[in-house]
């Protein structure tokens, strides 16, 4: 007996309005490294100066951390407000979302996200994928409209 063949993934037609958010894992990661470590210098040098240098070590220290950390931060804030508006579409197995303008930082116009799971919500149609860039380990969720998501969910049937 023949089994069912799967139908090969299509190129969607149209754009279909939606809402992205993201979770830059690097960003944090770097971050927080970089507020560790002026924390931990700041720790081993009270180790090895006397007394008297102990106010002039900490206010450089704490400005070098801040002015280390301050980029990082200001990044994070501005693309992790939450769902931000945008488009999608699919091609060929992959979904294809446009970067919002909202967002501060976009290393691209659109970006390719590998589908890991999509649910039907009351929000309606909710996938979760990330990108396939060594240097990108963040999360992105995008937020399709019920009316919007019966196209999309035929294509994620097909993949």
């Amino acid at each position: 007996m023949d089994e069912p063949i799967k139908d090969e993934p299509k190129n969607m037609d149209e754009t279909l309005n939606a809402e992205v958010r993201q979770t830059d894992l690097i960003l944090t990661l770097v971050s927080g490294a970089i507020v560790g470590l002026a924390v931990g210098g700041f720790g081993s040098w009270l180790l090895f100066i006397p007394d008297m240098g102990v106010v002039e070590f900490l206010a450089a220290t704490f400005v070098i951390g801040g002015v280390g950390v301050s980029p990082f931060l200001g990044v994070m804030y501005m693309n992790r407000r939450g769902f931000v508006p945008t488009e999608v579409w699919a091609e060929e197995d992959r979904l294809v979302v446009q970067s919002p303008s909202e967002w501060w930082f976009k290393p691209e116009k659109q970006f390719h996200l590998e589908v890991e799971s999509a649910e039907q919500a009351e929000a309606g149609l909710v996938i979760t994928g990330t990108l396939s860039r060594w240097w990108d380990w963040g999360r992105h969720e995008v937020r399709v409209e019920p009316e919007e998501a019966d196209a999309l969910d035929a294509w994620l049937g097909t993949v």
